[in-house]
């Protein structure tokens, strides 16, 4: 297995990133992952006004139902011919990550409780292959193929959406439920979801390396385009999230060209920015709201968030089951429906909450302390000074924190947006490791970790 690995990491060294299967055949899977649930031309039929209301490709009609499924079975196909090479270093990377296993046995042992245990065992074996693809994405490649591997499945999905806008605008933009035919949602399944999966999949244009002047301007497209799809989703959440991740990923840039102490003082100023511009939006919260296009119920999500909570404290500790609070429409989840009157919804409307509802408290600390652990390890590596790698997964974190204010989800199967965060997770424990092995502070530089070979990084 060994000169295996070998070889295949020989591979990469002599062979163009974009000439290599593997590349495309990831991307692909990313790309899957990126719109949630997959690809299906049912979307033409309700995405109109009155249409079906809810996030995601539900399909309408068991054959369309059948392409979604044979796209998600055909991606975890992929998935397990990408890894099966690595499958002895994927195990040892994982038993260092104590907390992740922890996590994952605590998703398992809640089959045995789960209002639906089918549900909570598919949505664990998938979650498994999530984990390990995001282990194998971490040390397959090094950090600047990493991020060109999102760019390129960013690109995809903005020149693909666009088409679709163009083109075929019943399935690229947004009509269903409110009628709003100016909002774009590209290749994914509402406008929310699209806004949400940019504001991700445009971090990396602000990190990865070019050496050539085309390079260089293409990442200025690559921004450009993705900034105007938030902008165009017409997503208020999307907008926010997006931008404050956008500023997050300049102002990381800015402090990796400043001296530590002068980068304390920006980090401080800008907290301190972010502090009053939150207290007064906090005084003038029926105004922010209407400034965003929401009323103070934020579309309803404080009364569903009240709702949830007489759920989640019939089983505080344990929750529902993994992906079964939703399922079957009876029992509790068929409570909070009736009485909100939202027909199509089967999500929290915050991935705190939907946490909650799954694994219950106890799941939703496993996570924290994953999530506060990286942040640690983004201190770490702050001090020793930021690489591309450091800061790119450190604005991964901001994301998670962002996206989850109001929406958002931690740990939902096939989402790109749930499987980033652990390359963050796995990459920052890694990166904060090497720049310690560094010495002092100074010795770290951005070219060290670009041309480190991802294979040799156990």
């Amino acid at each position: 297995m060994d000169l295996q690995n070998h070889s295949l990491a020989k591979q990469m060294q002599n062979s163009s990133l974009l000439n290599l299967v593997s590349t495309w055949m990831l991307c692909f899977v990313l790309l899957v992952f990126a719109s949630l649930y997959g690809f299906s031309f049912e979307r033409g039929s309700v995405n109109q006004v009155g249409g079906d209301v809810g996030m995601g490709l539900t399909a309408t009609d068991s054959s369309q139902s059948a392409i979604v499924k044979i796209q998600n079975a055909l991606c975890y196909l992929i998935c397990a011919w990408l890894i099966f090479p690595y499958t002895k270093k994927v195990l040892q990377w994982a038993q260092r990550e104590v907390l992740v296993i922890a996590l994952l046995g605590w998703i398992a042992l809640s089959v045995l409780w789960s209002n639906s245990p089918g549900h909570s065992l598919i949505g664990l074996m998938r979650m498994v292959i999530d984990v390990a693809l995001a282990l194998y994405f971490v040390h397959r490649y090094n950090i600047n193929e990493q991020l060109k591997i999102v760019m390129l499945v960013g690109s995809i999905a903005a020149f693909a959406g666009l088409f679709l806008v163009i083109a075929l605008p019943q399935y690229g933009m947004f009509i269903r439920s409110y009628g709003l035919a100016q909002s774009w949602q590209g290749i994914f399944g509402h406008k929310n979801l699209s806004g949400l999966g940019m504001s991700i999949l445009v971090l990396p244009g602000f990190f990865a390396k070019f050496d050539t002047y085309q390079g260089e301007l293409f990442r200025k497209f690559y921004l450009g385009i993705m900034a105007v799809f938030i902008v165009m989703s017409h997503s208020a959440s999307a907008w926010v999230v997006g931008f404050s991740c956008i500023l997050t990923a300049i102002l990381l840039n800015v402090i990796g060209r400043v001296r530590r102490k002068e980068a304390v003082l920006l980090i401080g100023a800008v907290a301190g920015i972010v502090a009053g511009v939150l207290l007064v939006a906090y005084i003038n919260y029926d105004a922010f709201m209407k400034l965003l296009g929401k009323d103070p119920t934020m579309t309803g999500r404080t009364v569903l968030w009240a709702d949830l909570m007489i759920s989640v404290l019939k089983r505080p500790l344990l929750g529902y089951g993994f992906c079964a609070f939703w399922q079957g429409l009876n029992g509790e989840s068929a409570n909070v429906i009736i009485h909100m009157g939202w027909t199509g919804i089967g999500y929290a409307e915050n991935g705190v909450y939907e946490l909650l509802l799954e694994v219950g408290a106890v799941g939703v600390l496993l996570y924290l302390l994953i999530y506060l652990r990286a942040w640690k390890n983004a201190v770490v590596c702050f001090r020793k000074g930021l690489t591309p790698a450091s800061k790119w997964y450190i604005s991964i974190l901001a994301f998670v924190l962002f996206s989850n204010i109001e929406a958002g989800q931690l740990m939902l199967p096939s989402y790109l947006n749930c499987i980033l965060p652990f390359v963050a997770y796995y990459g920052l424990r890694d990166e904060a490791r090497r720049v310690s092995r560094q010495g002092s502070p100074g010795i770290v530089t951005s070219q060290s970790r670009l041309d480190q070979g991802a294979i040799s990084c156990d």
